[in-house]
């Protein structure tokens, strides 16, 4: 979930960082893009299926692209 305090809306995205050591994510991020309008929240959704049991982990950057924020 994320909270915008600001004046103004503004959109965001996800992307995933690549692992070249792995052949496939096991984690998928369903809202890969939006928009959080001013003084609201909004939810963001990651889905997980490991095909393995085990440690897993994705790295994931969330970007303002108006306001140039990674």
């Amino acid at each position: 979930m994320a909270v915008n305090p600001t004046s103004q809306g503004y959109e965001f995205e996800w992307e995933e960082v690549a692992d070249e050591t792995k052949k496939k994510s096991l984690f998928k991020c369903v809202t890969t893009k939006g928009l959080i309008l001013s003084g609201k929240k909004t939810e963001m959704v990651f889905e997980y299926t490991p095909d393995l049991v085990g440690e897993h982990d994705s790295r994931w950057l969330f970007k303002i692209p108006s306001e140039k924020i990674t």
